[in-house]
């Protein structure tokens, strides 16, 4: 657009003359200051707004052992530090890489790191009496603790810890199947904006060559200037009205949105993609106490 506004003041000039040529190109270049400033500021208070959000879907609290006196107190998870003695029970998630000081049947689901793996993996204190067996006392950041509760030391966090070197690894353009849908439904836009900017550009190239042709009135530089820098200001608008821009941010902060309303109602949910996922759940599926602790479900007894 700021292409055709400098072409527009060039022809208007030479159309029309210095004194009033100039006012319909500087009024689109205005009119595209306006459209940006509007644009920067919508997308700077939404993509605020989606940080809040984020920030609170992150936001976990762990019972910490500090201190000389030993006392427990809740520390977030992104506050720990290297020492921390953290309190784990069932359905919790390790938050940072430990080392197993004291537990009780612990358990814990590291298949996300170990792939086909789908039994969880005893973990055990290691001592000198069970040394030479071969214990593993070690609890990797982010995994599922199934069973049993215990006492572990931070050893590392951040962006060291397992979970972090695995966060390097993961492909961040991934997309869920409704981003991937809207991808596609944008491309399409774009296609079809493109064709219709080069079927309108065509249109209008034929009336210009017709009319510079049988008219005399059309046939001076400035008419001839002023019909070409048209023609373009048509084909640069439709594409640029045919592209959706502000889609893939609206669908972000609708699901950003979802998981603070379903915060709201008593379920914490962690990843923005799970709204989407939940909204073809017809059943859930829980334990006595309400937290899914594993990713498959098997009948244990069954009453006819």
């Amino acid at each position: 657009m700021a292409v055709a506004a400098f072409f527009t003041i060039i022809t208007n000039m030479v159309a029309s003359g210095p004194e009033w040529g100039w006012v319909q190109g500087v009024s689109i270049y205005f009119s595209i200051f306006i459209i940006v400033s509007l644009a920067a500021l919508n997308d700077w208070v939404k993509d605020k707004q989606f940080v809040k959000l984020q920030s609170l879907v992150k936001d976990e609290d762990i019972p910490v052992i500090r201190g000389k006196h030993g006392a427990t107190q809740s520390v977030n998870i992104y506050d720990l530090v290297v020492g921390d003695i953290i309190l784990l029970d069932t359905g919790c998630r390790v938050p940072a890489d430990c080392l197993l000081l004291d537990g009780l049947d612990v358990k814990v689901d590291e298949s996300m790191y170990y792939d086909g793996q789908r039994e969880a993996t005893s973990k055990v204190v290691a001592t000198e009496e069970n040394y030479s067996a071969g214990p593993d006392p070690f609890l990797l950041s982010n995994s599922l603790v199934s069973t049993g509760a215990g006492k572990a030391v931070v050893l590392c966090v951040g962006a060291r810890s397992r979970r972090g070197l695995q966060e390097e690894k993961l492909d961040t353009e991934s997309k869920t199947p409704l981003q991937e849908k809207l991808q596609n439904l944008a491309g399409q836009f774009t296609k079809w904006g493109l064709i219709g900017a080069a079927g309108v550009f065509l249109a209008l190239l034929v009336n210009f060559i017709i009319r510079t042709s049988t008219m005399e009135e059309y046939q001076t530089a400035g008419k001839i200037l002023k019909g070409i820098s048209d023609m373009f200001t048509f084909a640069i608008t439709i594409v640029i009205v045919a592209v959706p821009e502000g889609l893939p941010l609206a669908v972000t902060i609708s699901l950003a949105y979802s998981v603070m309303r379903m915060k709201d109602d008593g379920i914490l949910v962690r990843n923005l993609d799970s709204p989407e996922m939940m909204g073809r759940v017809d059943e859930i599926i829980t334990g006595k106490t309400g937290t899914l602790t594993k990713s498959d479900m098997k009948v244990d007894q069954f009453y006819a």
